[in-house]
């Protein structure tokens, strides 16, 4: 059966020219199974110094609380103990390769303002060209959106959620908004 890969980043700030990628996830869904229980590639990106926005910063507490702890278990060869966490030039690599290990070769990418917004972060990694991805995204923004009450704004994550029906509050963090767009895609194919 085909999949399709929900990816969702967390950030330093909005602007990918002046931000980081603070954590990245991945989860391929074939529409079966739980979604909690899908294959998950999740990162937390490691930087020699961290540049962000107040607001973002402090939205993100819990990630820098993880990487303040990892760093200081870091030994003089700098091997990490938590292998989720990865310099931000390691980052396509070791997604490609996860790729490679679950069999997916051209993927389908799923994300809330993905396009517009994770990407112009991704792009700037080292090496995310070589990441085989299609070119047309699927947001499940377009699959919720009513005009008549959203003009020609795409609804948020969280009004997606209530638009399906699914009793989820967005969590912030790149595994859960990864998850929650593939429960709002596959209640929009599967009706239920």
């Amino acid at each position: 059966m085909n999949s399709y890969i929900s990816i969702d980043i967390e950030t330093t700030g909005l602007n990918p020219e002046t931000c980081q990628v603070l954590e990245f996830a991945a989860i391929i869904d074939n529409l079966e199974g739980n979604v909690s229980e899908l294959p998950c590639f999740h990162r937390i990106i490691q930087y020699n110094k961290i540049i962000g926005e107040p607001y973002a910063l402090s939205l993100n507490k819990r990630i820098l609380d993880i990487l303040a702890e990892a760093n200081s278990y870091i030994s003089k060869y700098s091997v990490y103990l938590d292998s989720d966490i990865c310099y931000p030039d390691e980052l396509a690599y070791q997604f490609k390769k996860w790729l490679v290990d679950h069999g997916q070769s051209k993927i389908t990418i799923a994300g809330k303002n993905f396009a517009v917004f994770d990407l112009a972060f991704l792009k700037k990694l080292k090496d995310w060209e070589s990441i085989p991805y299609r070119h047309r995204i699927l947001d499940p923004g377009h699959l919720y959106w009513n005009y008549l009450e959203d003009g020609f704004i795409l609804p948020s994550l969280d009004k997606c959620l209530e638009r399906a029906d699914i009793n989820r509050t967005v969590q912030h963090t790149a595994i859960s908004d990864a998850e929650d767009v593939c429960l709002l895609i596959r209640k929009h194919v599967n009706g239920n």
